[in-house]
């Protein structure tokens, strides 16, 4: 097991984040989803709007992370 802090990837592009939580041995489950309110706060599509884990907690990283990245509406 390693122990290590978990990152802020909230607001970061979807590839930006999973190198920041990989370099940290974080594998994270990701979760597609559109919500009204991360559009209306101007998020852009594949953009990470939710993490599970608080910044700065110490996380086992052989345990699941989930993060929520924004996917905009099809026309």
């Amino acid at each position: 097991r390693v122990w290590t802090t978990m990152p802020n990837v909230e607001g970061m592009m979807i590839d930006d984040a999973l190198n920041l939580l990989y370099s940290r041995n974080i594998a994270p489950c990701i979760c597609y989803e559109y919500t009204y309110a991360a559009e209306s706060a101007g998020m852009l599509d594949g953009m990470v709007f939710k993490q599970d884990i608080p910044q700065g907690w110490r996380w086992n990283s052989d345990a699941c992370v989930h993060i929520w990245v924004f996917v905009a509406k099809t026309k």
